[in-house]
């Protein structure tokens, strides 16, 4: 029996040139700070980049929002469970994205997922920069979890932490983590990479499809690439290959058994001065078997007259360019004495100094490529080998770009902000970031950003200030609204706010607003004004499928878009026809049904699916 719901609707005029022009605008970015994701087994985000080759853009876009431009962009401040993303936000890592939460979304069907065993299963991250590290920590959904209600800490359960020593991550290093056996069916399973040099993790959720696991344990193969780092009259460094059907390494020294690592990485201190030391390395696989020895290393310590070497600063890279700055951060070297500074070279001319394992480069020509390597100096004066070298290109100014209004520079949404305290011009107000904004995170959607003061300098600021309807402010869809009881001007009414409001909670989408009164001071809300009355045209949903009545006005419309709630169009049907605009598909919940009509008139309307 179809069970046919006839709607009231909304509508919805004034927010929607905002939101479709940064649900447009925000996909184009990438995050240059983007640095890691689960690439197997695949998680949500890097699918949908996945996806984005196989279904088209629009198609993906619509599925999984910003993510398929940068699968590795989803930070949030580490400390999880206690810190991190909020409930609810944890996919999307607080909407990390420019303030996108489409991954968020939560239905038992909506996800791909990955067919995995119960028992040992490998996970491996790509990494996009090479943060120094303290560790990864996996969570997954418990047994008889709601796989249709957004996904919570009490959701979760830890199943496996991988740690590590402070260093960078090695490519196609395999984490070795255990399904519970009582696991069936869908789960997600949430992995957090723990940086050590910056107060952020990276979060990623992977859809998983469980089944019962059997099969034959075998050993891991032999460790190989065993190699000499760096050696002083009383220590020596040593690494290998990591291999990804390895949980840890046992290191030998003469052979005896010194030290069970799990990272191929290991230093030795206590050694004596000027003498030969031989070092082996064995692997041991997920399930306790082991591999052979690898081919033996001798490593010979200095002499303690000679003078010790810090060894050479690694993993140079970048955290964000702009047209006119670089942002550099490495890994730090080591000596007994401790570390001086660091001296950073550009093209082969010193251009500054710090004691810190990062610095950021000013005063840069726009689009011109430049090259970096810093070296380390040591308390006893000793200087270390260079770096490896990093070439940067800085961006291309845009035109219209240094615009200054209020004594501050227009907000440039394509822009890094790597110095905190760097003021803009923004929606007629002035800005301060807190610390490093990526591209995309834009004041008033974006924590990183504090609001400073009005400005009414900038192109639609009057100084009489946003429109005023029925003794309320015009809604802007762009701010917080963060003490209950504040009224706003939307779609021909009133509204109060019950509680905190965040940007995109739009009156009339969520039930932080309430309706207070009718306000037809609005322009559009005239009765002279409207091109079509609301109630002459009902929207219906009717077995998955949107249809019209009257029947006659098939032949007066052009398009139909459907647009969430945070201004994603998801869906658009040309020219539609009776039983042709089929939904099935999309995640219950509130969508708004924009209606352009052939001669070019339009109006929005609310369903719910």
């Amino acid at each position: 029996m179809i069970n046919t719901k006839y709607l009231n609707m909304i509508t919805r005029k004034i927010f929607f040139p905002v939101l479709l022009f940064l649900a447009m605008l925000l996909p184009s970015l990438s995050h240059v700070s983007a640095h890691g994701y689960v690439m197997s087994p695949a998680s949500r985000g890097y699918q949908g980049s996945l996806d984005r080759s196989t279904l088209g853009y629009s198609t993906a876009f619509g599925i999984y929002g910003s993510v398929i431009n940068e699968p590795g962009s989803l930070e949030a401040p580490k400390g999880f469970p206690a810190m991190g993303p909020a409930d609810g936000k944890i996919a999307s890592a607080n909407g990390s994205i420019g303030g996108d939460t489409t991954l968020d979304i939560q239905t038992a069907d909506r996800w791909k997922k990955t067919n995995i065993t119960t028992g040992v299963n490998s996970f491996i991250w790509k990494y996009l920069a090479y943060h120094a590290t303290t560790k990864w920590h996996y969570y997954m959904t418990k047994q008889g979890w709601d796989p249709n209600k957004p996904l919570s800490r009490q959701d979760l359960e830890l199943i496996g932490t991988v740690g590590h020593n402070g260093t960078p991550p090695q490519d196609n290093v395999s984490h070795q983590i255990t399904i519970p056996s009582n696991r069936t069916g869908y789960h997600v399973i949430l992995a957090v990479w723990d940086v050590a040099d910056t107060t952020n993790a990276f979060y990623n959720v992977i859809d998983v499809n469980v089944t019962s696991g059997t099969g034959v344990s075998t050993p891991p193969a032999t460790p190989a690439g065993l190699t000499q780092v760096g050696v002083t009259s009383s220590s020596a460094k040593i690494s290998w290959t990591p291999q990804s059907d390895a949980v840890a390494y046992t290191v030998f020294r003469n052979g005896q058994n010194i030290q069970q690592v799990n990272t191929a990485l290991f230093e030795d201190a206590g050694l004596t001065a000027n003498t030969v030391y031989t070092y082996e390395i064995q692997a041991k696989g997920p399930s306790g078997l082991t591999s052979g020895k690898s081919a033996p290393l001798s490593v010979k310590t200095n002499s303690e007259s000679s003078p010790e070497k810090p060894t050479q600063p690694s993993n140079l890279h970048s955290m964000g360019v702009t047209e006119n700055s670089a942002s550099l951060m490495w890994t730090a070297s080591i000596h007994s004495q401790g570390i001086k500074n660091y001296d950073v070279f550009e093209n082969g001319v010193k251009v500054g100094e710090t004691g810190q394992t990062s610095f950021l480069r000013t005063g840069l020509v726009q689009d011109t490529e430049y090259r970096y390597t810093v070296r380390s100096v040591a308390m006893n004066g000793q200087v270390s080998e260079m770096s490896n070298e990093l070439k940067i290109r800085t961006k291309k100014t845009i035109p219209g770009n240094g615009q200054t209004y209020c004594s501050a520079e227009q907000y440039n949404i394509a822009n890094a902000y790597p110095t905190a305290g760097v003021k803009v011009f923004y929606a007629c107000k002035i800005w301060k970031n807190k610390w490093y904004a990526n591209p995309g995170e834009q004041p008033g959607t974006n924590m990183v950003w504090e609001e400073v003061s009005a400005c009414t300098e900038g192109p639609g600021c009057a100084s009489s200030g946003p429109a005023t309807y029925c003794g309320a402010q015009d809604y802007n869809p762009l701010k917080t609204y963060p003490t209950a009881g504040a009224k706003v001007f939307h779609a021909c009414k009133t509204w109060e706010n019950k509680w905190y409001v965040n940007p995109g909670e739009v009156p009339g989408s969520n039930p932080v607003w309430k309706v207070v009164s009718d306000c037809s001071e609005g322009k559009p809300c005239k009765i002279s004004d409207l091109i079509y009355k609301e109630n002459d045209l009902s929207v219906i949903v009717s077995d998955y499928v949107i249809s019209f009545a009257p029947e006659s006005y098939y032949s007066k419309i052009n398009r139909i878009d459907i647009i969430t709630p945070q201004g994603l169009q998801v869906m658009t049907f040309m020219n539609p026809e009776k039983n042709n605009m089929n939904v099935g598909h999309l995640p219950s919940g509130i969508y708004f049904v924009k209606i352009l009509y052939k001669d070019g008139k339009s109006i929005t309307k609310t369903i719910r699916k």
